[in-house]
């Protein structure tokens, strides 16, 4: 398989925000919609000057990326900057589907919850998404994988966290494999931990 994992660019915006609400249908972000994540995240997260974002491609076509950043104020400052736009998206997702009131209540509680547990100073695995075609081929863990090593190449002291969406059997495997410990779980949700310093290479 032709697999290369490079740097995600502006120009990948429309693929980016088609695989994120496909990929990740309980999120937050895919609820707000794909112009949402076009219009107003993206343009929020390239403007940052600490992130690092990834993409994977397979034969040529996107399959995936990868979002990290430093959490301290990104949510704040993205809510701010957005704000008019973010009530009238969630207007509009709750309008058309009462059962996504449910999935952003809970995502509220856990920002609530979440913000006692910070770790702001750390470097944070934000998103990570796999187009559901390309699934369970094993591109996630080349894309994490990679994602860490460009990491360790630069912050090797930094510590990085992972907030899941879920505390599936499967994920916890996934996230142990690379070599992440789980140290709390919050809501329902796990949070792995990594020593940059701790990484190895398993390609």
């Amino acid at each position: 398989m032709e697999v290369i994992v490079a740097e995600l660019l502006e120009k990948d915006a429309n693929k980016i925000s088609e695989i994120w609400v496909k990929a990740l249908p309980a999120d937050i972000i895919s609820i707000l919609g794909e112009d949402f994540i076009q219009q107003a995240y993206l343009p929020f997260f390239f403007s940052r000057e600490k992130k690092l974002g990834l993409k994977i491609t397979s034969y040529g076509e996107m399959a995936g990326f990868i979002i990290f950043d430093f959490p301290q104020n990104f949510l704040s400052n993205l809510i701010q900057q957005n704000f008019l736009f973010l009530v009238a998206r969630l207007i509009s997702a709750a309008l058309k589907s009462p059962q996504k009131i449910f999935n952003i209540f809970n995502v509220f509680i856990f920002i609530l919850l979440n913000k006692q547990h910070s770790l702001d100073s750390h470097f944070e695995l934000l998103y990570v998404a796999i187009d559901n075609k390309f699934q369970n081929q094993g591109l996630g863990f080349k894309l994490v994988n990679a994602a860490l090593g460009k990491i360790s190449e630069k912050a090797i002291d930094s510590t990085i966290i992972v907030k899941t969406l879920s505390s599936t059997k499967e994920t916890n495997h996934f996230y142990k494999k690379l070599g992440f410990e789980l140290y709390k779980n919050i809501y329902g949700r796990n949070f792995y931990r990594i020593k940059v310093s701790n990484f190895t290479d398993l390609e």
